[in-house]
């Protein structure tokens, strides 16, 4: 099973509610950059070094988006193309967004799409259930998702209902410790 990790299962497997190892036969990981630029983005320093070591480990190579959102900080990763069969990993399992937001992309890191692009959708989507400033991290995070043919792994669940919604494959944490793994199942968000 070829998984996307949402940036809240890092947390998870950081606080040992996942065990990686009793997945290893079973899910191959994949993150973009968004995630790798969330977690460098956590207040708390020893957090932060401790969650971009867990980073670190489960990818191991940089990751590159295959969208592209100028509202992000780093635009020299991300990658202008236009078919998702065009995507290109870079080192170790890091993935382009497939699509591109002006402001919320990095260069070199996401895909510029055209009309197949569902971040729009999911983007609304997301902000009719809740607004929050890392909806367009989200939105990016799912259509790349739903467009690259991965398994949405993730804690969200507004999440990962609008990512069912529109076509892609999603599974909470906790279904999948239950269905695959040992952990400690965290708690409902």
């Amino acid at each position: 099973m070829k998984c996307l990790f949402d940036t809240n299962v890092f947390n998870r497997i950081l606080d040992g509610n996942i065990s990686l190892e009793s997945f290893a036969d079973v899910i191959v990981l994949y993150a973009t950059p968004i995630q790798r630029d969330e977690l460098q983005n956590t207040k708390d320093q020893r957090r932060r070094e401790a969650l971009l070591n867990v980073f670190n480990q489960v990818m191991s190579g940089p990751t590159e988006t295959t969208g592209f959102a100028l509202d992000t900080p780093t635009i020299n990763e991300a990658k202008l193309s236009g078919r998702p069969d065009e995507i290109e990993l870079t080192e170790g399992r890091m993935t382009q967004t497939l699509s591109a937001v002006w402001g919320g992309s990095k260069w070199g890191e996401s895909m510029w799409s055209g009309n197949e692009s569902l971040y729009p959708v999911l983007r609304a989507e997301l902000d009719h259930k809740r607004a929050h400033p890392n909806n367009v991290q989200d939105a990016l995070i799912a259509d790349t998702a739903i467009r690259g043919g991965y398994v949405l792994v993730t804690d969200d669940t507004d999440l990962e209902q609008i990512t069912r919604k529109y076509g892609g494959q999603c599974i909470l944490v906790r279904e999948l410790i239950r269905q695959h793994g040992e952990g400690n199942e965290p708690p409902a968000t």
